[in-house]
């Protein structure tokens, strides 16, 4: 099949879907890092010099708002990547199913086909494996609107220490040779009656030092929010 137009077609679209992958996987990462950015300068002009800042009801509002957006942005910005990625597999078949029935018109037999069989059984199953993580993990993550609808309110933290744990995972490279590892973190502040609570980095990056904090919950135990009580109060 190489040099047809079919294996050009194949490259073609394998390459579309691949960047059209990378572009949202970028995306969501230069987004991320402007609404950090921004959360970031308004939480410093809401520090006074001369008092405390008064939480409303607004301000928790608001906050409840950026948080169910961006929870909404980048459960889709995961969707299509794991679409995009289940796609690529899906070409990939296809590609090693074609490529099986273009060896054995030629002639071909024994270990080669054997190869062929090996490689189509193997994406198959990374493939199906695909789906039915798609099917019990990323179908219900779009569906879920608990976050939107639950009821929220801001709840006194005393927080007495913080703590990061560090996830690694290691894949094999794109070309199959050697592996890369991935670290990944997971934030919490711990509580005065040791209650380990998940934040974002964000929000943990505002524990300074340890103390009350006033942090919008929601009725799941999501926290969107955190203020130290040295700048803010609850009106």
């Amino acid at each position: 099949m190489k040099g047809s137009p079919l294996s050009k077609i194949f490259v073609i679209v394998f390459l579309i879907v691949f960047f059209a992958i990378g572009g949202f996987m970028v995306k969501g990462l230069l987004t991320q890092q402007k609404e950090n950015n921004a959360d970031r300068t308004k939480y410093e002009q809401m520090i006074k010099s001369d008092g405390k800042t008064t939480l409303t009801q607004e301000i928790l509002d608001q906050d409840h708002n950026e948080y169910v957006e961006s929870v909404k942005s980048n459960n889709k910005t995961f969707a299509i990547i794991g679409i995009g990625f289940l796609g690529l597999m899906l070409l990939f078949l296809i590609i090693a199913i074609a490529n099986y029935f273009s060896q054995r018109n030629k002639g071909a037999q024994g270990i080669e086909l054997v190869r062929n069989i090996v490689s189509i059984v193997a994406i198959s199953v990374f493939l199906v494996m695909g789906i039915i993580i798609g099917v019990a993990f990323i179908r219900p993550m779009m569906n879920k609107t608990d976050y939107d609808k639950e009821s929220y309110k801001y709840v006194e933290l005393n927080i007495v220490d913080t703590k990061v744990e560090e996830h690694k995972s290691t894949h094999r490279k794109s070309n199959g040779h050697g592996t890369t590892t991935t670290t990944t973190y997971t934030y919490y502040v711990i509580t005065e009656d040791n209650e380990e609570l998940k934040v974002g980095k964000l929000l943990y990056e505002r524990v300074a030092n340890p103390g009350v904090y006033y942090a919008g919950m929601t009725e799941g135990g999501n926290i969107f929010s955190l203020y130290p009580s040295e700048y803010f109060e609850l009106g």
